[in-house]
Protein backbone atom coordinates (compact mmCIF):
# COMPACT_ATOMS: atom_id res chain seq x y z
CA UNK A 1 0.00 0.00 0.00
CA UNK A 2 1.10 3.56 -0.61
CA UNK A 3 0.86 6.38 1.39
CA UNK A 4 -0.08 9.95 0.19
CA UNK A 5 0.61 12.92 1.90
CA UNK A 6 -0.50 16.12 0.69
CA UNK A 7 0.96 18.95 2.31
CA UNK A 8 -2.27 20.42 4.49
CA UNK A 9 -3.39 18.24 7.66
CA UNK A 10 -5.66 15.31 7.20
CA UNK A 11 -6.81 13.35 9.92
CA UNK A 12 -5.72 9.49 9.60
CA UNK A 13 -5.15 6.66 11.99
CA UNK A 14 -2.29 5.73 9.49
CA UNK A 15 1.00 7.33 11.18
CA UNK A 16 4.36 7.96 8.59
CA UNK A 17 7.17 8.73 10.68
CA UNK A 18 9.38 10.26 7.84
CA UNK A 19 13.28 9.93 9.07
CA UNK A 20 15.63 11.83 7.37
CA UNK A 21 19.11 10.66 8.06
CA UNK A 22 22.19 11.97 7.41
CA UNK A 23 25.97 10.62 7.55
CA UNK A 24 28.08 11.58 10.72
CA UNK A 25 29.13 14.99 8.74
CA UNK A 26 25.65 16.30 8.66
CA UNK A 27 22.72 16.64 11.33
CA UNK A 28 20.06 14.49 11.32
CA UNK A 29 16.68 16.15 10.60
CA UNK A 30 13.35 14.55 11.53
CA UNK A 31 9.69 15.06 10.45
CA UNK A 32 6.35 13.33 11.45
CA UNK A 33 3.34 13.73 10.02
CA UNK A 34 0.60 13.46 11.48
CA UNK A 35 1.49 14.64 15.01
CA UNK A 36 -0.29 13.92 17.53
CA UNK A 37 -3.00 11.64 16.56
CA UNK A 38 -5.66 11.22 19.09
CA UNK A 39 -8.24 7.50 19.36
CA UNK A 40 -10.51 6.10 21.94
CA UNK A 41 -9.94 3.67 24.19
CA UNK A 42 -9.94 0.26 22.70
CA UNK A 43 -8.89 1.70 19.30
CA UNK A 44 -5.98 0.35 17.48
CA UNK A 45 -3.61 2.76 15.56
CA UNK A 46 -1.02 1.63 12.95
CA UNK A 47 2.37 3.33 12.97
CA UNK A 48 4.55 3.34 9.97
CA UNK A 49 8.13 4.35 10.10
CA UNK A 50 9.67 6.19 7.02
CA UNK A 51 13.81 6.30 7.39
CA UNK A 52 15.21 7.89 4.40
CA UNK A 53 18.82 8.67 2.72
CA UNK A 54 20.41 11.97 3.00
CA UNK A 55 20.96 11.79 -0.74
CA UNK A 56 18.22 11.86 -3.66
CA UNK A 57 19.08 9.73 -6.17
CA UNK A 58 17.33 12.78 -8.09
CA UNK A 59 16.52 16.13 -7.45
CA UNK A 60 14.96 18.85 -10.16
CA UNK A 61 14.22 21.89 -9.52
CA UNK A 62 13.72 22.46 -13.92
CA UNK A 63 15.29 26.51 -12.77
CA UNK A 64 17.98 25.52 -15.41
CA UNK A 65 15.09 25.67 -18.31
CA UNK A 66 15.50 22.03 -19.29
CA UNK A 67 15.15 18.50 -17.82
CA UNK A 68 18.33 17.72 -16.63
CA UNK A 69 20.44 14.24 -16.61
CA UNK A 70 17.65 11.84 -15.48
CA UNK A 71 14.65 12.61 -17.70
CA UNK A 72 13.21 12.27 -20.70
CA UNK A 73 9.99 13.66 -22.47
CA UNK A 74 7.56 12.55 -25.11
CA UNK A 75 6.64 16.29 -25.90
CA UNK A 76 7.99 19.96 -25.83
CA UNK A 77 8.11 21.27 -22.34
CA UNK A 78 7.44 25.06 -21.45
CA UNK A 79 10.02 26.39 -18.79
CA UNK A 80 8.59 30.02 -18.73
CA UNK A 81 5.34 29.52 -16.22
CA UNK A 82 2.93 30.81 -18.74
CA UNK A 83 0.12 30.18 -16.87
CA UNK A 84 1.53 31.93 -13.38
CA UNK A 85 4.06 31.49 -11.14
CA UNK A 86 4.88 28.39 -9.87
CA UNK A 87 4.68 27.66 -6.38
CA UNK A 88 7.99 28.74 -5.18
CA UNK A 89 8.26 32.02 -8.09
CA UNK A 90 10.71 29.72 -9.65
CA UNK A 91 10.68 27.58 -13.49
CA UNK A 92 8.29 24.83 -13.56
CA UNK A 93 7.85 22.25 -16.49
CA UNK A 94 4.95 22.57 -18.12
CA UNK A 95 2.79 20.78 -20.90
CA UNK A 96 0.65 23.73 -22.91
CA UNK A 97 -0.24 23.28 -26.58
CA UNK A 98 1.96 20.03 -27.52
CA UNK A 99 0.17 16.84 -28.83
CA UNK A 100 -0.41 13.63 -26.76
CA UNK A 101 1.10 11.78 -24.66
CA UNK A 102 2.08 14.11 -22.56
CA UNK A 103 4.02 12.34 -20.23
CA UNK A 104 7.65 12.59 -18.17
CA UNK A 105 9.65 9.70 -17.08
CA UNK A 106 12.35 9.31 -15.06
CA UNK A 107 15.56 6.86 -15.51
CA UNK A 108 15.42 3.81 -13.39
CA UNK A 109 16.80 4.47 -9.25
CA UNK A 110 18.08 1.95 -6.73
CA UNK A 111 14.83 1.47 -4.27
CA UNK A 112 15.46 -1.87 -3.03
CA UNK A 113 14.68 -0.54 0.43
CA UNK A 114 11.14 1.77 -0.57
CA UNK A 115 11.85 5.15 -0.33
CA UNK A 116 9.60 8.31 -1.04
CA UNK A 117 8.57 10.23 -3.59
CA UNK A 118 7.71 14.34 -3.79
CA UNK A 119 6.95 16.93 -6.25
CA UNK A 120 4.39 19.91 -7.47
CA UNK A 121 1.85 19.88 -9.12
CA UNK A 122 -0.91 22.47 -10.98
CA UNK A 123 -3.26 21.84 -13.27
CA UNK A 124 -4.22 24.77 -16.11
CA UNK A 125 -7.39 26.60 -14.48
CA UNK A 126 -8.86 28.73 -17.36
CA UNK A 127 -6.09 30.84 -16.60
CA UNK A 128 -6.83 34.25 -17.40
CA UNK A 129 -3.89 34.86 -19.51
CA UNK A 130 -4.87 34.90 -23.10
CA UNK A 131 -2.72 32.26 -24.18
CA UNK A 132 -3.30 28.59 -25.90
CA UNK A 133 -1.55 26.87 -22.84
CA UNK A 134 -4.03 27.53 -19.74
CA UNK A 135 -7.17 25.51 -20.71
CA UNK A 136 -8.07 23.55 -17.83
CA UNK A 137 -8.63 19.89 -17.88
CA UNK A 138 -11.94 18.74 -17.16
CA UNK A 139 -13.05 15.43 -17.89
CA UNK A 140 -13.22 12.65 -16.34
CA UNK A 141 -10.27 10.99 -18.44
CA UNK A 142 -8.22 14.56 -18.77
CA UNK A 143 -6.12 13.88 -15.44
CA UNK A 144 -2.31 12.79 -14.79
CA UNK A 145 -1.39 9.50 -13.98
CA UNK A 146 1.71 9.00 -11.61
CA UNK A 147 3.15 5.57 -12.12
CA UNK A 148 6.09 3.58 -11.35
CA UNK A 149 7.85 0.80 -13.84
CA UNK A 150 10.13 -2.36 -13.03
CA UNK A 151 10.89 -3.60 -15.96
CA UNK A 152 12.78 -0.73 -17.77
CA UNK A 153 9.32 0.90 -18.89
CA UNK A 154 7.48 -1.78 -20.64
CA UNK A 155 4.51 -1.96 -18.21
CA UNK A 156 3.37 0.99 -16.01
CA UNK A 157 1.80 0.84 -12.81
CA UNK A 158 -0.67 3.03 -11.23
CA UNK A 159 0.54 4.89 -7.82
CA UNK A 160 -2.17 7.90 -7.79
CA UNK A 161 -4.45 9.53 -10.86
CA UNK A 162 -5.18 12.95 -10.38
CA UNK A 163 -8.54 12.94 -11.27
CA UNK A 164 -9.84 16.65 -13.27
CA UNK A 165 -13.15 15.74 -11.37
CA UNK A 166 -11.86 15.38 -7.40
CA UNK A 167 -12.22 19.10 -7.41
CA UNK A 168 -13.53 22.36 -9.55
CA UNK A 169 -11.92 25.42 -10.20
CA UNK A 170 -10.10 27.14 -8.15
CA UNK A 171 -9.78 24.83 -5.67
CA UNK A 172 -7.67 20.80 -5.40
CA UNK A 173 -5.26 20.40 -8.25
CA UNK A 174 -6.36 23.37 -10.17
CA UNK A 175 -3.54 25.27 -8.25
CA UNK A 176 -0.08 24.56 -7.40
CA UNK A 177 0.47 22.34 -4.79
CA UNK A 178 2.81 19.84 -2.89
CA UNK A 179 2.19 15.82 -2.45
CA UNK A 180 4.42 12.88 -1.29
CA UNK A 181 4.11 8.94 -1.78
CA UNK A 182 5.70 6.81 0.21
CA UNK A 183 6.89 4.12 -2.57
CA UNK A 184 4.67 1.14 -2.61
CA UNK A 185 5.98 -2.18 -1.83
CA UNK A 186 6.22 -3.41 -5.77
CA UNK A 187 8.19 -0.56 -6.16
CA UNK A 188 10.80 -1.60 -4.34
CA UNK A 189 13.54 -2.84 -6.78
CA UNK A 190 16.93 -1.91 -7.81
CA UNK A 191 15.82 -0.15 -11.26
CA UNK A 192 12.72 1.43 -10.75
CA UNK A 193 11.37 4.35 -12.93
CA UNK A 194 8.71 7.20 -12.50
CA UNK A 195 6.60 8.99 -14.62
CA UNK A 196 3.83 11.20 -15.15
CA UNK A 197 1.53 10.78 -17.86
CA UNK A 198 -1.55 12.45 -19.37
CA UNK A 199 -3.27 9.61 -21.84
CA UNK A 200 -5.84 12.22 -23.06
CA UNK A 201 -7.16 15.32 -23.88
CA UNK A 202 -9.49 16.90 -26.06
CA UNK A 203 -6.86 18.42 -28.39
CA UNK A 204 -3.80 20.30 -28.05
CA UNK A 205 -5.15 24.08 -26.90
CA UNK A 206 -6.75 22.03 -24.26
CA UNK A 207 -5.98 20.46 -20.72
CA UNK A 208 -3.03 21.55 -19.85
CA UNK A 209 -0.58 21.16 -16.79
CA UNK A 210 2.68 21.11 -15.27
CA UNK A 211 4.80 19.51 -12.17
CA UNK A 212 8.13 21.36 -10.85
CA UNK A 213 10.70 20.72 -7.85
CA UNK A 214 10.93 16.64 -7.82
CA UNK A 215 12.37 14.53 -5.39
CA UNK A 216 13.17 11.06 -5.57
CA UNK A 217 14.88 9.36 -2.40
CA UNK A 218 15.48 6.05 -0.94
CA UNK A 219 15.78 4.57 1.69
CA UNK A 220 19.10 3.60 3.05
CA UNK A 221 19.56 -0.49 3.17
CA UNK A 222 22.32 -0.54 5.80
CA UNK A 223 20.00 1.30 8.06
CA UNK A 224 17.55 -0.55 10.08
CA UNK A 225 14.44 0.76 12.61
CA UNK A 226 14.66 0.20 16.13
CA UNK A 227 11.22 0.78 17.99
CA UNK A 228 11.44 2.18 22.00
CA UNK A 229 8.55 -0.08 22.51
CA UNK A 230 9.70 -3.25 21.02
CA UNK A 231 12.15 -5.21 22.69
CA UNK A 232 15.41 -5.96 20.59
CA UNK A 233 16.31 -4.83 17.01
CA UNK A 234 16.11 -4.51 14.03
CA UNK A 235 12.24 -3.88 14.08
CA UNK A 236 10.31 -3.94 11.41
CA UNK A 237 9.02 0.03 9.79
CA UNK A 238 5.44 -0.68 10.75
CA UNK A 239 3.28 -1.22 13.98
CA UNK A 240 0.11 -1.81 15.51
CA UNK A 241 -0.84 -0.50 18.93
CA UNK A 242 -3.44 0.02 21.43
CA UNK A 243 -2.19 2.08 24.48
CA UNK A 244 -4.81 2.37 27.11
CA UNK A 245 -3.63 6.01 28.07
CA UNK A 246 -1.31 8.93 26.30
CA UNK A 247 1.41 7.19 25.34
CA UNK A 248 4.74 8.85 23.54
CA UNK A 249 6.38 6.06 20.80
CA UNK A 250 9.91 6.68 19.65
CA UNK A 251 11.58 4.82 16.57
CA UNK A 252 15.50 5.19 15.84
CA UNK A 253 17.08 5.06 12.36
CA UNK A 254 20.31 4.07 12.48
CA UNK A 255 23.09 2.62 10.67
CA UNK A 256 24.93 1.27 13.85
CA UNK A 257 27.20 4.62 13.97
CA UNK A 258 24.86 7.29 12.77
CA UNK A 259 21.13 7.80 14.32
CA UNK A 260 18.25 9.95 13.45
CA UNK A 261 15.26 9.53 16.35
CA UNK A 262 11.53 10.79 16.14
CA UNK A 263 8.62 10.09 18.31
CA UNK A 264 5.25 10.66 18.39
CA UNK A 265 2.04 10.67 20.61
CA UNK A 266 -0.86 8.56 20.59
CA UNK A 267 -3.73 10.72 22.79
CA UNK A 268 -6.13 8.77 23.90
CA UNK A 269 -9.80 9.68 25.32
CA UNK A 270 -10.36 7.83 28.19
CA UNK A 271 -13.81 6.49 29.05
CA UNK A 272 -15.83 8.38 31.18
CA UNK A 273 -18.62 7.03 33.75
CA UNK A 274 -21.23 8.37 36.01
CA UNK A 275 -22.30 6.69 38.90
CA UNK A 276 -25.13 7.77 40.23
CA UNK A 277 -28.34 6.77 43.43
CA UNK A 278 -31.64 6.78 43.03
CA UNK A 279 -31.59 8.86 46.14
CA UNK A 280 -28.59 10.74 47.60
CA UNK A 281 -29.99 11.27 51.10
CA UNK A 282 -32.10 8.76 52.94
CA UNK A 283 -33.21 7.70 56.37
CA UNK A 284 -32.03 4.72 58.47
CA UNK A 285 -33.33 1.61 56.94
CA UNK A 286 -34.15 2.93 53.65
CA UNK A 287 -32.55 1.80 50.24
CA UNK A 288 -31.49 2.99 46.88
CA UNK A 289 -30.75 1.58 43.89
CA UNK A 290 -26.72 2.27 42.49
CA UNK A 291 -25.94 2.28 38.85
CA UNK A 292 -23.29 2.81 36.63
CA UNK A 293 -23.06 3.55 33.00
CA UNK A 294 -20.35 4.24 30.56
CA UNK A 295 -20.65 7.92 28.92
CA UNK A 296 -18.89 7.51 25.73
CA UNK A 297 -19.05 4.20 24.21
CA UNK A 298 -16.39 3.83 21.39
CA UNK A 299 -17.95 4.68 17.60
CA UNK A 300 -16.30 2.29 15.39
CA UNK A 301 -15.93 3.18 11.75
CA UNK A 302 -14.61 2.07 9.19
CA UNK A 303 -14.57 2.26 5.32
CA UNK A 304 -14.67 0.41 2.18
CA UNK A 305 -13.91 1.91 -1.27
CA UNK A 306 -14.02 0.76 -4.83
CA UNK A 307 -13.84 2.87 -8.45
CA UNK A 308 -14.20 1.22 -11.95
CA UNK A 309 -13.72 3.36 -15.36
CA UNK A 310 -15.94 2.39 -18.33
CA UNK A 311 -17.89 3.88 -21.18
CA UNK A 312 -21.30 4.96 -19.71
CA UNK A 313 -22.89 2.65 -22.26
CA UNK A 314 -21.72 -0.49 -21.48
CA UNK A 315 -23.51 -0.33 -17.97
CA UNK A 316 -19.89 -1.18 -16.69
CA UNK A 317 -20.49 -1.24 -12.61
CA UNK A 318 -18.50 -0.46 -9.24
CA UNK A 319 -18.77 -3.22 -6.78
CA UNK A 320 -18.00 -3.71 -3.13
CA UNK A 321 -18.49 -6.97 -1.80
CA UNK A 322 -18.12 -8.09 2.23
CA UNK A 323 -16.41 -5.35 4.79
CA UNK A 324 -12.72 -6.87 5.59
CA UNK A 325 -12.52 -3.58 7.68
CA UNK A 326 -15.33 -4.57 10.07
CA UNK A 327 -13.64 -7.28 13.09
CA UNK A 328 -15.30 -10.66 12.65
CA UNK A 329 -18.43 -10.55 15.32
CA UNK A 330 -18.86 -6.88 15.08
CA UNK A 331 -22.47 -5.75 14.57
CA UNK A 332 -22.86 -3.15 11.77
CA UNK A 333 -25.20 -0.35 12.70
CA UNK A 334 -24.96 1.78 9.90
CA UNK A 335 -23.80 2.10 6.49
CA UNK A 336 -23.75 5.69 4.51
CA UNK A 337 -22.84 5.88 0.93
CA UNK A 338 -20.62 8.49 -0.83
CA UNK A 339 -20.95 8.09 -4.78
CA UNK A 340 -19.58 10.31 -7.64
CA UNK A 341 -19.90 10.03 -11.11
CA UNK A 342 -19.26 13.40 -12.25
CA UNK A 343 -20.66 16.33 -13.04
CA UNK A 344 -22.89 15.88 -16.27
CA UNK A 345 -24.88 14.08 -14.03
CA UNK A 346 -27.84 12.91 -14.99
CA UNK A 347 -27.69 15.22 -18.58
CA UNK A 348 -25.03 12.22 -19.87
CA UNK A 349 -25.35 9.31 -17.26
CA UNK A 350 -25.98 8.40 -14.29
CA UNK A 351 -26.06 4.59 -12.52
CA UNK A 352 -28.71 2.14 -10.37
CA UNK A 353 -28.41 1.33 -7.37
CA UNK A 354 -28.28 -2.34 -6.61
CA UNK A 355 -27.98 -4.26 -2.74
CA UNK A 356 -27.00 -7.81 -2.98
CA UNK A 357 -28.41 -8.06 -6.53
CA UNK A 358 -31.74 -6.16 -5.97
CA UNK A 359 -32.46 -2.79 -7.97
CA UNK A 360 -32.76 0.20 -5.33
CA UNK A 361 -32.72 3.34 -6.97
CA UNK A 362 -32.59 4.29 -10.28
CA UNK A 363 -30.99 7.21 -12.04
CA UNK A 364 -28.78 8.59 -9.41
CA UNK A 365 -26.43 11.22 -9.29
CA UNK A 366 -23.50 12.31 -6.80
CA UNK A 367 -24.36 11.64 -2.84
CA UNK A 368 -22.88 11.85 0.06
CA UNK A 369 -23.90 10.32 2.80
CA UNK A 370 -26.78 8.35 1.35
CA UNK A 371 -28.15 6.28 4.04
CA UNK A 372 -28.71 2.19 3.36
CA UNK A 373 -28.90 1.24 7.08
CA UNK A 374 -32.26 0.34 6.21
CA UNK A 375 -31.36 -2.61 4.06
CA UNK A 376 -28.82 -3.92 6.38
CA UNK A 377 -27.97 -6.58 6.66
CA UNK A 378 -26.33 -6.79 3.60
CA UNK A 379 -23.00 -7.92 1.89
CA UNK A 380 -22.35 -6.18 -1.60
CA UNK A 381 -23.28 -2.83 -3.17
CA UNK A 382 -23.23 -2.09 -6.63
CA UNK A 383 -23.20 0.92 -8.77
CA UNK A 384 -24.15 0.13 -12.44
CA UNK A 385 -23.62 2.93 -14.91
CA UNK A 386 -26.61 4.22 -17.51
CA UNK A 387 -26.42 6.20 -21.02
CA UNK A 388 -28.49 9.46 -20.69
CA UNK A 389 -27.69 11.38 -24.51
CA UNK A 390 -26.60 8.34 -26.51
CA UNK A 391 -22.88 9.00 -26.42
CA UNK A 392 -20.59 6.71 -25.02
CA UNK A 393 -18.88 9.17 -22.14
CA UNK A 394 -15.63 7.47 -20.68
CA UNK A 395 -16.58 7.66 -16.80
CA UNK A 396 -15.23 6.76 -13.39
CA UNK A 397 -17.49 5.36 -10.76
CA UNK A 398 -16.13 6.19 -7.55
CA UNK A 399 -17.83 4.26 -4.42
CA UNK A 400 -16.64 4.94 -0.79
CA UNK A 401 -19.76 3.37 2.17
CA UNK A 402 -18.63 4.46 5.88
CA UNK A 403 -19.13 1.61 8.30
CA UNK A 404 -20.27 2.25 11.62
CA UNK A 405 -20.44 -0.92 14.04
CA UNK A 406 -20.00 -2.10 17.44
CA UNK A 407 -17.40 -4.73 18.61
CA UNK A 408 -20.43 -6.25 21.41
CA UNK A 409 -17.66 -5.60 24.30
CA UNK A 410 -18.05 -7.18 27.31
CA UNK A 411 -17.77 -5.34 30.79
CA UNK A 412 -17.20 -6.19 34.39
CA UNK A 413 -18.73 -3.78 37.13
CA UNK A 414 -17.46 -3.64 40.45
CA UNK A 415 -18.76 -1.91 43.95
CA UNK A 416 -16.64 -0.67 47.16
CA UNK A 417 -16.76 -0.57 49.62
CA UNK A 418 -19.05 -3.59 49.27
CA UNK A 419 -20.67 -3.18 52.83
CA UNK A 420 -24.47 -2.85 52.71
CA UNK A 421 -24.68 -3.79 48.82
CA UNK A 422 -26.68 -7.00 47.64
CA UNK A 423 -24.19 -7.91 44.91
CA UNK A 424 -20.57 -5.55 44.36
CA UNK A 425 -20.00 -7.26 41.04
CA UNK A 426 -22.87 -5.91 39.12
CA UNK A 427 -24.42 -2.83 37.28
CA UNK A 428 -26.99 -1.98 39.23
CA UNK A 429 -26.68 -3.27 42.70
CA UNK A 430 -29.09 -1.98 45.92
CA UNK A 431 -27.11 -0.57 48.46
CA UNK A 432 -28.56 -0.34 52.44
CA UNK A 433 -26.30 2.05 54.39
CA UNK A 434 -26.56 2.88 58.13
CA UNK A 435 -24.24 5.79 57.80
CA UNK A 436 -22.97 8.19 55.58
CA UNK A 437 -20.35 6.42 52.67
CA UNK A 438 -19.43 6.70 49.19
CA UNK A 439 -19.21 4.10 47.00
CA UNK A 440 -17.21 3.83 43.48
CA UNK A 441 -18.39 2.00 40.93
CA UNK A 442 -15.96 1.10 38.42
CA UNK A 443 -16.31 -0.30 34.27
CA UNK A 444 -13.70 -2.36 33.06
CA UNK A 445 -13.95 -3.92 29.37
CA UNK A 446 -12.29 -6.76 29.25
CA UNK A 447 -11.22 -7.54 25.85
CA UNK A 448 -9.14 -3.98 26.04
CA UNK A 449 -8.41 -3.66 29.26
CA UNK A 450 -9.46 0.02 29.35
CA UNK A 451 -11.37 1.04 32.96
CA UNK A 452 -12.95 3.94 34.27
CA UNK A 453 -14.53 5.29 37.80
CA UNK A 454 -16.84 7.36 39.45
CA UNK A 455 -18.10 7.90 42.67
CA UNK A 456 -21.30 8.52 44.30
CA UNK A 457 -22.14 9.43 48.24
CA UNK A 458 -24.98 8.57 50.19
CA UNK A 459 -25.93 10.58 53.10
CA UNK A 460 -27.84 8.31 56.00
CA UNK A 461 -29.87 10.43 58.49
CA UNK A 462 -31.79 8.64 61.54
CA UNK A 463 -34.13 11.18 62.85
CA UNK A 464 -34.43 9.62 66.88
CA UNK A 465 -33.67 6.46 65.86
CA UNK A 466 -32.98 3.89 68.87
CA UNK A 467 -30.58 1.71 68.48
CA UNK A 468 -30.17 -0.27 72.27
CA UNK A 469 -32.57 0.43 75.15
CA UNK A 470 -32.00 -1.17 78.97
CA UNK A 471 -33.95 -1.71 81.85
CA UNK A 472 -33.45 -2.91 85.14
CA UNK A 473 -36.47 -2.93 87.90
CA UNK A 474 -35.47 -2.51 91.43
CA UNK A 475 -36.92 -4.93 94.57
CA UNK A 476 -40.60 -3.58 95.53
CA UNK A 477 -40.23 -1.22 98.55
CA UNK A 478 -43.05 -2.63 100.49
CA UNK A 479 -43.50 0.66 102.77
CA UNK A 480 -44.38 2.69 99.35
CA UNK A 481 -45.45 -0.57 97.02
CA UNK A 482 -43.20 0.62 94.55
CA UNK A 483 -40.14 -0.61 92.47
CA UNK A 484 -37.58 1.51 90.77
CA UNK A 485 -36.68 1.22 86.82
CA UNK A 486 -33.08 2.42 85.43
CA UNK A 487 -31.65 2.08 82.06
CA UNK A 488 -30.14 4.00 79.35
CA UNK A 489 -31.10 4.64 75.80
CA UNK A 490 -28.77 4.78 72.76
CA UNK A 491 -29.53 6.61 69.45
CA UNK A 492 -27.56 6.48 65.78
CA UNK A 493 -27.78 10.34 66.11
CA UNK A 494 -28.50 11.93 69.52
CA UNK A 495 -31.68 14.45 69.14
CA UNK A 496 -31.17 17.53 69.58
CA UNK A 497 -34.63 18.81 70.27
CA UNK A 498 -38.08 17.33 71.54
CA UNK A 499 -38.56 14.88 74.58
CA UNK A 500 -37.82 11.30 75.47
CA UNK A 501 -40.90 9.92 77.65
CA UNK A 502 -39.95 6.73 79.43
CA UNK A 503 -43.41 4.69 80.41
CA UNK A 504 -43.98 1.67 82.60
CA UNK A 505 -46.81 -1.19 82.07
CA UNK A 506 -48.72 0.76 84.50
CA UNK A 507 -49.08 3.65 82.72
CA UNK A 508 -45.77 5.61 84.95
CA UNK A 509 -44.04 8.07 82.90
CA UNK A 510 -41.02 9.99 83.18
CA UNK A 511 -39.89 12.61 80.90
CA UNK A 512 -36.90 13.68 79.59
CA UNK A 513 -35.78 17.03 77.63
CA UNK A 514 -33.50 17.71 74.31
CA UNK A 515 -30.69 17.70 73.97
CA UNK A 516 -29.53 13.98 74.23
CA UNK A 517 -26.65 12.05 74.64
CA UNK A 518 -25.92 8.72 73.35
CA UNK A 519 -26.17 6.69 76.35
CA UNK A 520 -28.88 8.73 78.09
CA UNK A 521 -29.20 7.10 81.19
CA UNK A 522 -32.92 7.59 82.69
CA UNK A 523 -34.77 6.43 85.92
Amino acid sequence: MCSFIKNKFQKILLISLLVYAYQSQAQCTVQISPDPITIDCGESVDLSALGLSPTPALSTSFNSGSLGAGWSSSATVLYNNPCGPSLDGTSSAWFGDVPLPRTLTTNGFDMSCGGQVCFDLDFAGDDPCSCSHCEDPDQIDEGVYFQYSTDGGATWIDIFYFDPQAFTIPNGYYSWDNYCFTIPAGAWTANTMFQWTQPNATSTVNDHWGIDNVTIIPSDCSYWYDWDNIAGSPDPENQTVSPLTTTTYNVTYTDGVDACTDDVTVNVNPYVVDATATATSINCGDCVDLDVTLQNPPTNVCQESASNTGYDSDNFQTTINGFPCVPSGATITQVLMDATIGTWCTSWYDYDLYIDGVLIQTGMCNVTNFDLSAYLPFNSVTLQSGDNDAWSDYITIDLILNITYTTNPVYDYSWTPSTDLNDPNIQTPQACPTADVTYTGTITEVNSGCTASDDVSITVTCPCTITNMTANIGACDPTTSSYTTTGTVEFVTPPTTGQLIIEDCNGNQDVYNAPFTSPTNYT
